[in-house]
């Protein structure tokens, strides 16, 4: 199969992603993927492969984009010890791109595939998956060096928390896809937030 430009890649990629994001995986349909990206029938399908390809395409680079964000805040994190509560309110906002940020009804690709897909696209569910496991790693990591630094409590379990704090990002952004008022999710964030202060005074 011939590689597409990089140029046309990008824009192709970016306007699928869109059609995905607010429409979901199955109700995307190839005439609206033909209609979005100005491209032929043959030259979407020899360019880029079918509809399964081009997802997992804007899936590596939603993932890809995460990774970046997460790896600025971790070295930020390594140069002004930033608070974690600083860092997960970032992290929770990571899958809003720009605009997006005030807007509700899309939530994140990643997880949005996990709750779409799980009984009908095992290949896709499990590359979103990985993916969202390599974010609750970093998330680990983070941690770790939060410990090091003295802004977080030394009796937390960095694993654990990582854990926690991935699926609590999860429910926020399939209620994001419900339409779940903005000011109610933050409400959310608050309280999860709340569980880095625990054991902060206990003794040594």
């Amino acid at each position: 199969m011939a590689r597409p430009q990089k140029y046309k890649q990008e824009q192709v990629i970016e306007a699928v992603s869109e059609l995905f994001k607010t429409q979901g995986y199955r109700a995307t349909s190839i005439e609206q993927m033909l209609a979005v990206t100005h491209l032929s029938r043959s030259s979407l399908y020899n360019g880029f492969g079918n509809k399964e390809a081009l997802y997992l395409m804007v899936l590596e680079k939603i993932a890809q984009q995460s990774a970046n964000l997460y790896l600025n805040m971790a070295q930020d994190n390594e140069l002004k010890a930033v608070e974690p509560s600083a860092f997960l309110r970032l992290f929770f906002q990571s899958y809003y791109i720009d605009t997006s940020l005030h807007t509700t009804g899309v939530g994140c690709l990643l997880v949005n595939t996990v709750v779409e897909l799980a009984d009908t696209e095992p290949a896709l569910v499990a590359r979103a998956l990985g993916y969202l496991k390599l974010a609750e790693h970093s998330l680990t990591a983070f941690f770790k060096s939060a410990q090091k630094n003295g802004t977080l409590s030394p009796h937390q379990n960095p694993a654990a928390l990582a854990l926690f704090f991935m699926n609590v990002k999860k429910g926020l952004m399939v209620s994001v896809r419900h339409g779940t008022p903005l000011k109610e999710l933050s409400d959310v964030v608050d309280t999860a937030l709340s569980v880095l202060t625990i054991n902060t005074h206990q003794p040594q």
